[in-house]
């Protein structure tokens, strides 16, 4: 093993030990029952043999939720493994991060300082497994295969690493549309590192294609293998998606979305654009003080991927509903190939120099700020966390969550331990109308509704979609289900997070007996057998 080779193991394991436990140091800390709730109840219906778009659908997070699974099934179904997930990813994400600079041979110290610095602005805001965050770190990967592709020493290599990059942006697409969309931007602009003749830029994009079919096909296999419903699969994984989509691009504005950006709490003096801006004029100046071809190419390769990241960013930011916060994670890889590309264009180790220091300040800065102003108060699960006032969980699974809820919900930590020594005690299962749907798997017991979670318009039909009514048939009708069916309706607060309530769902009411039981903000509605329902006035 060369030095060189030893230098880049020790620091990407570095760096990997840094995110897992930046992610697991801060991933337990409070609950968005909704946001937090998705992939680890389908990572539940999964280990329990629910199969995707045949027994319940989403429009998004379908890679996340396999990978849950897999969790799961190694490590229990808990917390714990939940954000283990995560944090795994959080640090490979830095691992990545590196690994793509130094495959376009940006400097160690820089590389790894940038890469450090991303493990901050991946999952430490959100904790745990969600489907943007694994679409942000598959369109990284993807560009990392390219950039090592591009590098590679033999014909076979380059193909190998081309095709990878097309298989992993499609893996991106299993995680999140929107987010591979704009991705893909970054991923093709990989494709013209070194800057190369059209026929071997025509060879490149043949194989990332190829790449990507293949994955495609595989996909298309399993949903032939597991029996999906192509009806279901085209309603949650196309059209609902696709028509939120299209009312948020109806609305989108580039001026807006790049504000979004440059508003966020990072990018202290705004300093990625003015790099590129700078790294661009440099390059034009470079050409005629007879700097290296090879040098220029590498330099205008590092600052076409450090604008388009940056632009893929901001797309997102324009096209998603969440808080700006959660779509920041490639912007110190996109500040640092700006400043590896000043770096190759300027003569002399004291430009150089300048060069490192502005940008190690830079994101120093804006990573203290990021901890400071999103992490620690968990903004983006929409709390302002306070350990002093959290909640040490002791119910069996959620050992590792200290709990405090988004002001919106009004469940307390009481409330939810006392439900599930509740379930505990009684048999039969239960559908849940709310959004801590974490109590099917923790509680041990089969996810019933047909959709995911309740997200009118997005994550099941909404008021007046032509498939309306046989969703909340479905949802009737998982009351009486061949797996034993509900014996219990549980109903969340006044109505979901996102404003669902039960006098939303057609049929449902009539099937409960009044009064119901209460546990603080949860109301438990014993379930009338269908007959008896039908003669009830």
């Amino acid at each position: 093993m060369t030095p060189s080779r030893g230098r880049d193991l020790y620091l990407a394991g570095g760096i990997l030990a840094l995110g897992v436990w930046l992610s697991l140091r801060y991933g337990g800390q409070g609950l968005m029952p909704l946001d937090q709730s998705i992939v680890f109840d389908g990572g539940w219906r999964v280990l329990s043999g629910q199969v995707p778009y045949r027994d319940f659908g989403t429009p998004a997070g379908l890679l996340p939720i396999l990978l849950q699974a897999v969790s799961f099934a190694l490590f229990g179904v808990s917390w714990s493994s939940y954000l283990g997930h995560a944090a795994l990813v959080n640090g490979l994400y830095g691992v990545v991060a590196y690994a793509l600079l130094r495959a376009l041979r940006a400097n160690p110290l820089l590389s790894a300082g940038c890469a450090g610095a991303s493990v901050w602005l991946l999952y430490p805001p959100i904790g745990t497994p969600y489907p943007e965050q694994h679409a942000f770190f598959f369109v990284l990967l993807a560009c990392a295969a390219g950039a090592w592709a591009a590098r590679a020493n033999s014909a076979r290599g380059a193909a190998a690493g081309w095709a990878l990059l097309g298989a992993v942006w499609w893996l991106a697409v299993l995680c999140k549309l929107n987010a591979a969309a704009v991705g893909a931007l970054p991923v093709l602009c990989t494709l013209l590192l070194g800057w190369p003749r059209p026929r071997a830029w025509l060879r490149r994009l043949g194989w990332a294609v190829a790449g990507g079919l293949a994955a495609v096909v595989a996909t298309a296999g399993a949903v032939a293998a597991f029996g999906v419903d192509p009806e279901m699969l085209r309603l949650y994984a196309f059209d609902l998606p696709l028509e939120a989509g299209q009312g948020r691009l109806d609305r989108f504005e580039l001026t807006r979305a790049f504000g979004r950006l440059l508003r966020a709490p990072v990018l202290s003096p705004h300093a990625i654009p003015d790099a590129i801006v700078l790294a661009a004029l440099v390059v034009g100046w470079s050409r005629r003080r007879g700097r290296p071809v090879g040098e220029l190419r590498d330099a205008a390769g590092a600052a076409l991927l450090a604008v388009a990241l940056l632009v893929s960013s901001a797309l997102f930011l324009g096209t998603a509903a969440n808080q700006t916060e959660i779509g920041l994670a490639p912007i110190f890889v996109s500040l640092a190939l700006a400043g590896h590309a000043l770096v190759l264009v300027l003569p002399g180790r004291v430009a150089s120099s300048i060069v490192f220091v502005a940008v190690g300040a830079i994101i120093v800065a804006d990573t203290l700020r990021f901890h400071r102003e999103v992490v620690v108060p968990r903004s983006v699960l929409d709390m302002e966390f306070d350990p002093a006032t959290a909640t040490r969980m002791r119910t069996l699974g959620l050992e590792s969550m200290q709990h405090q809820a988004p002001h919106k919900t009004p469940v307390k930590s009481r409330d939810l331990e006392r439900l599930l020594t509740f379930l505990g005690k009684r048999s039969g299962n239960f559908l849940l109308i709310g959004d801590h749907s974490i109590l099917y798997g923790l509680s041990g017991r089969p996810s019933l509704p047909p959709s995911l979670w309740f997200h009118a318009g997005l994550a099941h039909p909404g008021v007046g979609h032509p498939a309306r009514r046989q969703y909340e048939a479905a949802l009737v009708d998982s009351l009486d289900s061949s797996d034993g069916g509900a014996r219990w309706v549980i109903v969340e607060g006044e109505e979901t997070w996102m404003g669902t309530r039960l006098a939303d769902l057609a049929g449902l009411e009539q099937r409960l007996v009044r009064p119901p039981m209460r546990i603080g903000a949860f109301q438990i509605y014993a379930v009338r057998e269908r007959a008896a329902a039908a003669a009830a006035p």
